[in-house]
């Protein structure tokens, strides 16, 4: 039960999560961050092949682990102003193809 007080003592892991993980990660207190964040399939892979160059992405890992922490940091992004990002940050999006035009207004 220790290991479940920990989980849920970071904002947004609830008792779900914190079973989930530690149900399917047995490795958690043997591995260090990186190892751990490979097994979930957190960690970015760059597809890259001599000159050409793709674009980084998550894949393989533990889709049960995956989906547990991705909804544990929605319910945290939505209930915990802190875990959000701030107004200071970036202004532009993530993905520029997906942000709307801007408007202008018509001539008339």
């Amino acid at each position: 039960m220790e290991m479940s007080n920990v989980g849920t003592s970071v904002p947004g892991v609830g008792p779900i999560t914190a079973r989930t993980l530690i149900a399917e990660m047995p490795e958690l207190g043997s591995l260090d961050g990186k190892k751990v964040a490979i097994l979930a399939g957190l960690a970015p892979f760059t597809r890259q092949s001599g000159q050409w160059k793709g674009k980084a992405m998550i894949a393989g890992g533990r889709k049960s682990v995956r989906s547990a922490l991705f909804l544990a940091a929605l319910a945290a992004g939505r209930h915990n102003p802190s875990s959000t990002p701030s107004e200071s940050g970036s202004s532009t999006p993530a993905n520029p193809k997906c942000s709307s035009p801007s408007r202008r207004p018509e001539n008339s």
